[in-house]
């Protein structure tokens, strides 16, 4: 886990504070591809960030912070702990959006065991008493018309279809190192889904989604979704026969993310429900953030290697 997590990722840096040959703070980051205003570009999405108790009053792990905002790319965070999210407004980072994280409870045994992971350590466990066979809420089908699907288990070789360039502010890209850096991933963290969307023979979306198994049984992140169409029809047509190829596959339950409005109203109209809202901030040092519609999902940092 730690070689492929730390050394097998091309696009990433770590910075380590050091007394003597022990480690006492880190903070990590991965580099991806953005659309940012039109432009594609790198960003840092900053995470992993700890410090030894007994060195945060010497300021050790803000200064890894600092030298990380040094660095040229700009930066994203989503969510993160309170005192994160009270800290970087007070470092001059920008608010960029909120982004809501949503849940597809397809099983009773899966939702159940979601709850109690969130609420109780380990209490998942006890999920497992109850049939799977129970289902409540299956994802309606959508259909596109003259549309085909092609599943792959990683990199398919083709070219990934992008948003159009003015379609959003700010959006995370899927690119082949990346999605070849998840397919690697050990077998502890799932199985990872790809879905190729095609309209007659022409690539036009893509969705990964990473399968995994608890003790209370098989869930699922879908973690990105990228389509060079932001129509409602195209989104729901993705999202629907993503949720469709994970149910089948044994999910009990899909969790999602997203910020732009049109990928949040297709999730709905699939049966998603929404859970929690989380603050995005962006720190370009000192440049104005850029506007219009975000579209950020659980491919930023380490967000697609939890649970949730």
């Amino acid at each position: 886990m730690f070689e492929w997590r730390f050394f097998a990722r091309r696009c990433g840096e770590t910075l380590l504070a050091l007394d003597g040959e022990r480690c006492v703070a880190i903070l990590d980051a991965f580099l991806r591809p953005y659309l940012v205003s039109g432009r594609c570009i790198t960003v840092r999405e900053t995470c992993d960030w700890f410090c030894l108790p007994e060195y945060r009053p010497l300021g050790v792990g803000l200064r890894l912070m600092r030298l990380m905002m040094a660095k040229p790319e700009p930066i994203v965070v989503i969510g993160g702990a309170q005192s994160t999210r009270s800290l970087l407004p007070k470092l001059k980072w920008q608010s960029l959006c909120s982004v809501s994280d949503y849940v597809l409870p397809v099983s009773l045994r899966g939702v159940t065991g979601f709850g109690m992971r969130l609420l109780l350590e380990r209490a998942e466990k006890l999920a497992r008493l109850i049939p799977p066979q129970i289902k409540l809420r299956r994802p309606r089908r959508l259909k596109g018309a003259g549309a085909s699907v092609q599943v792959t288990d990683g990199v398919s070789g083709q070219m990934l279809p992008l948003p159009a360039h003015d379609a959003y502010g700010v959006a995370s890209l899927m690119d082949e190192e990346n999605l070849r850096w998840l397919a690697l991933a050990p077998q502890e963290i799932g199985d990872l889904v790809t879905l190729n969307f095609f309209v007659d023979g022409v690539p036009v979306g893509i969705s990964t989604s990473r399968l995994m198994e608890h003790v209370e049984g098989r869930t699922a992140k879908l973690l990105h979704i990228q389509s060079a169409l932001q129509s409602h029809a195209m989104l729901e047509w993705i999202i629907s026969e993503t949720a469709q190829q994970l149910v089948a596959r044994g999910a009990g339950l899909i969790t999602c993310r997203a910020s732009c409005p049109v990928v949040g109203a297709a999730l709905r109209r699939v049966g998603f429900l929404f859970v929690r809202a989380l603050p995005a901030f962006w720190w370009s040092g000192g440049i104005a953030p850029p506007t219009g519609t975000m579209h950020l999902t659980m491919i930023r940092g380490d967000d697609a290697l939890g649970k949730f």
